[in-house]
């Protein structure tokens, strides 16, 4: 939980830049929230306060009830249940083999070696990876969507309660971004993890999470589920914002401008088809509006 969370950049000097503005924010066990918001609205400072890796100098942040900025907090502790993954994760590997790279956090939790090799195989295999095949591997020797996964499986051999993911999709191709999408809403499903993903493609969030924060400026702007966030009605606000609807949403909204009568709730690539073809057949069913199929 956030608490009225300030946080500014060179702090006490004259060119001090003020990055969070009062946030306050809840994730629940097990829930999925999007956080979407323009350039330098805040979210990736927002978001390394949730493990301590930034400490609040004004605000409190509390993870399942423990204070990150009192005295004697145990960051180890914080940091193995909330899992943070940066954008471009794979520059952060450095280990001589995948294994060793995977295992990094386990040894540092001071797991023996087989406990630690039970939670390189579980994770790689959570990432689908091949344990056998590529555990002796070193990292860069493996293709750019693979050293991703070993990166994203490095935080989950700790097991963690948390999962922020910081535009983990940044620099994929869409099918490289598909997988690692699929593969955070299976962890979310099976493992019931919460997620908090960081994004600035609002089709992911419409997707996939059951809530969208949305920040500008250092602070909260909206707050609700998807289907409220993005709604038609509310589609001026993220435009203000210098946000754009999802692709679907704006293609019915301009379909509706020209004429059509689809609904106003569309957010996905599939409900839009699905609407447009409904809308189709409807005017070339006999005595429906536009009366044959030609008209």
């Amino acid at each position: 939980m956030v608490r009225d969370l300030h946080y500014a950049y060179g702090e006490g000097t004259p060119v001090a830049v003020a990055a969070l503005r009062g946030v306050s924010l809840t994730v629940g066990d097990g829930e999925f929230v999007g956080l979407i918001g323009p350039m330098g609205a805040g979210k990736s400072t927002l978001v390394q306060h949730l493990n301590g890796l930034l400490r609040p100098p004004a605000g409190t942040v509390f993870v399942d009830g423990e204070d990150l900025g009192g005295r004697g907090v145990n960051l180890r502790a914080v940091r193995q249940r909330v899992g943070l993954v940066f954008q471009y994760p794979e520059r952060q590997l450095f280990a001589e083999s995948v294994q060793a790279d995977v295992g990094f956090g386990p040894r540092n939790l001071g797991l023996d070696a087989g406990q630690t090799a039970a939670r390189v195989r579980e994770a790689m295999e959570a990432v689908g990876l091949d344990y056998e095949a590529l555990k002796d591997r070193p990292p860069l020797a493996l293709s750019g969507g693979q050293r991703r996964r070993v990166a994203l499986a490095g935080v989950l051999a700790m097991r963690p309660k948390y999962l922020v993911l910081d535009e983990p999709t940044a620099g994929l191709d869409p099918a490289g971004r598909r997988e690692i999408l699929e593969l955070v809403a299976r962890l979310h499903r099976e493992r019931g993890i919460a997620v908090v993903l960081v994004t600035h493609h609002l089709e992911d969030v419409a997707r996939l999470a059951e809530r969208v924060v949305v920040l500008a400026g250092g602070r909260v702007a909206m707050d609700g589920p998807p289907r409220e966030v993005l709604s038609a009605r509310r589609r001026g606000e993220l435009e203000r914002l210098g946000l754009e609807a999802p692709l679907a949403a704006r293609l019915v909204d301009e379909l509706n401008r020209r004429g059509w009568n689809l609904p106003g709730d569309v957010l996905l690539e599939e409900e839009a088809v699905a609407a447009i073809l409904e809308a189709v057949r409807a005017r070339g069913a006999p005595g429906s509006m536009g009366g044959t199929a030609g008209a």
